[in-house]
């Protein structure tokens, strides 16, 4: 049985340095909290997974992520959702941050909520 992890980003950065990828860890807090839960239930075995498929954006624009970096990310079990640099705008800087994220920290006053943040949103959840 197969484990799916759904998230933003991947527990990875992927960086362009000196004309080649570089696959570093990520220290962000659900990476760093899933991290740990996978660790302690070596790897979901205990609970029955013999898999865990993570999937989310790998830091790079669409515009610049190859088949190669795609290909040492499946290798690590890890499956790259590409975005545009305008719909990382729209969907993480626009919906998550600006209307879902002062929704559920108690900053209601603060929400914003524009038609085009959603619309992107719905469409990056497709990816």
């Amino acid at each position: 049985m197969k484990l799916f992890i759904v998230s933003n980003r991947l527990p990875v950065t992927v960086v362009e340095e000196g004309g080649r990828f570089v696959v570093r860890e990520a220290v962000g807090g659900l990476a760093t909290a899933v991290k740990s839960f996978l660790k302690a239930t070596e790897g979901g075995r205990r609970l029955g997974f013999d898999e865990v498929v993570w999937v989310g954006w790998s830091g790079l624009r669409a515009e610049v992520e190859t088949g190669e970096v795609k290909s040492r990310l499946g290798e690590m079990g890890l499956v790259p959702v590409s975005l545009s640099a305008e719909e990382i705008s729209l969907f993480y800087d626009g919906f998550c941050n600006a209307t879902l994220w002062p929704l559920f920290h108690n900053f209601t006053v603060y929400t914003q909520f524009d038609v085009k943040y959603w619309d992107t949103y719905v469409k990056v959840n497709q990816k």
